[in-house]
């Protein structure tokens, strides 16, 4: 198939008895702000831990980015 052809059709809801797995929204931040503010979570990361504004400038970043995206087919690294 033609890469032509492909579009990438967004993330879905996927959802079982234990677990609901679905894209991020700004209703997320204060999570994503709790995890990437913990040095524990961060240690081997290349980021973090996040003070409060560079979380809101990486959520920034990413849903600007999925915006763009959104009807492009990503690159096999992502």
């Amino acid at each position: 198939m033609s890469r032509d052809n492909m579009t990438h059709k967004s993330t879905g809801k996927l959802e079982t008895k234990r677990l609901i797995l679905r894209p991020l929204s700004m209703d997320d931040l204060d999570a994503v702000h709790s995890w990437g503010s913990n040095p524990a979570n961060t240690r081997y990361m290349g980021w973090g831990p996040n003070n409060e504004e560079q979380t809101h400038v990486r959520a920034y970043w990413y849903f600007e980015w999925r915006n763009h995206c959104k009807n492009e087919l990503l690159p096999a690294h992502y």
